[in-house]
């Protein structure tokens, strides 16, 4: 949905599941874009979930932006405004957490960030904070 943002090679994740997540991202988007928006959320969990336990059976973290952002679009569309809010910060945080040691900044550039900013109308600050804990 939102142009991704690469992660450190720390976060990549492994070619065995890669396929089946952008799968699962194109059918999001293509459900999200038709209009059925509660399938799409589905389908996004269950993206998110994949990740969830590809970091526990391979014992590292997988950069899980992507999924988080695509639930949050999925959760703006049901107008459900509060669960988008906290998935696009999630999102953010995993972009923070995946970039490179001195280019967290990009993190601002990424997908979530923009939502955050300029449709959620967030301080600017508020973004720093949560940039410096992460």
């Amino acid at each position: 949905m939102g142009e991704k943002m690469e992660p450190s090679e720390r976060y990549t994740i492994p070619k065995q599941i890669e396929e089946k997540i952008q799968k699962l991202r194109l059918e999001g988007a293509v459900k999200l874009q038709s209009g059925n928006g509660k399938v799409a959320k589905e389908i996004f969990e269950k993206q998110y979930k994949m990740l969830l336990d590809a970091q526990v059976k391979e014992k590292t973290s997988f950069h899980k932006g992507d999924a988080l952002y695509n639930l949050g679009l999925a959760f703006l569309y049901l107008e459900d405004y509060n669960e988008a809010i906290n998935n696009f910060l999630l999102a953010y945080i995993e972009d923070t957490l995946s970039s490179n040691y001195d280019y967290e900044d990009n993190a601002d550039r990424a997908p979530a960030a923009q939502i955050i900013r300029d449709v959620f109308i967030f301080d600017l600050r508020i973004l720093r904070v949560i940039k410096t804990i992460s």
